[in-house]
């Protein structure tokens, strides 16, 4: 609580409806009231300044230990931009998982790059059952460079090698021992509405070529990757006084939102099904009526 107390003079450079706000929630020292003030007044929080996201932010850190927001959505940053902040559940946006086999798919893709030539491009699908029984995908579509990132080296190793035969298709290795893998995270997000009139109404996130449009406050199942994309997504803000030359004050999220629990992929596909056939109905009553 010393950093906040130290911060109050801050307060009076904001306008009075973010101090009546922080104000509010930084006399709350105890983890339940704070739990229960804020699902009371999430919109609120969520529809405050920059600086009372910040705000909020510190101070649910200092009474949970844990971040609110889910990379922080804004950070003062008063010498530049705050360091790169990966997701707080995991390196790189991945969780680990513990697998006693890993099956293996070999795809093999053919492209034209000459006029008769045609180059063939290896990718593998990985799955792995857990110790309960139940296969999971690890990856999808990638190559065993990526692979070697983090996947153990000798089953690596073991896929390579089964992979260059041509007759060979797909494959299972069960190791000696179970093996640790850190996989893609699913997790259930609420973005932020709107922050101003300029704001998009929907969140559009694009990866290696597929884009998502994403309802704004609604709850949502996204991997890992999203929402890296989403993380990456600044803007600097700044400041200019008579005495003062400009200069950046923050770094500001274009899409911010809060991660309400881990999810599964079972979820996020289910979801993005779901999507996909509103969306098609649309764009089909859309062309009946034009």
């Amino acid at each position: 609580m010393a950093a906040q107390t130290d911060s109050q003079k801050a307060l009076e450079a904001l306008e009075q409806k973010d101090k009546t706000l922080i104000k509010e929630f930084v006399g709350i020292e105890n983890k339940e009231a704070l739990s229960l003030y804020e699902r009371a007044n999430q919109a609120r929080i969520l529809d405050g300044s920059v600086w009372v996201k910040d705000w909020f932010d510190r101070h649910w850190r200092a009474i949970t230990g844990d971040p609110y927001f889910s990379p922080i959505t804004t950070r003062m940053a008063m010498q530049g931009p705050a360091p790169s902040t990966l997701h707080p559940k995991s390196t790189k946006y991945r969780v680990n998982r513990v697998f006693k086999s890993i099956r293996w798919i070999k795809n093999v893709h053919e492209i034209p790059i000459k006029q008769g030539q045609i180059r063939k491009i290896v990718s593998f699908d990985i799955f792995g059952t857990m110790e309960t029984g139940k296969e999971i995908a690890i990856e999808r579509n990638i190559d065993t460079n990526v692979m070697a990132g983090f996947m153990p080296p000798e089953i690596v190793q073991e896929i390579t090698k089964e992979g260059k035969k041509a007759t060979v298709m797909e494959g299972v290795i069960t190791p000696a021992h179970p093996v640790q893998i850190a996989i893609i995270g699913y997790w259930e997000v609420l973005f932020s509405p709107q922050g101003n009139k300029d704001d998009p109404e929907d969140v559009t996130l694009t990866w290696n070529g597929q884009c998502l449009q994403i309802k704004r406050n609604e709850r949502v199942v996204l991997p890992g990757y999203y929402l890296e994309i989403a993380d990456n997504a600044t803007y600097p803000k700044y400041i200019q006084t008579p005495e003062q030359s400009r200069k950046i004050v923050a770094y500001v999220q274009f899409f911010p939102y809060t991660v309400m629990r881990e999810a599964s992929e079972e979820e996020y596909l289910a979801q993005k099904k779901e999507g996909d056939r509103l969306t098609k109905e649309a764009r089909r009553l859309e062309e009946e009526l034009s």
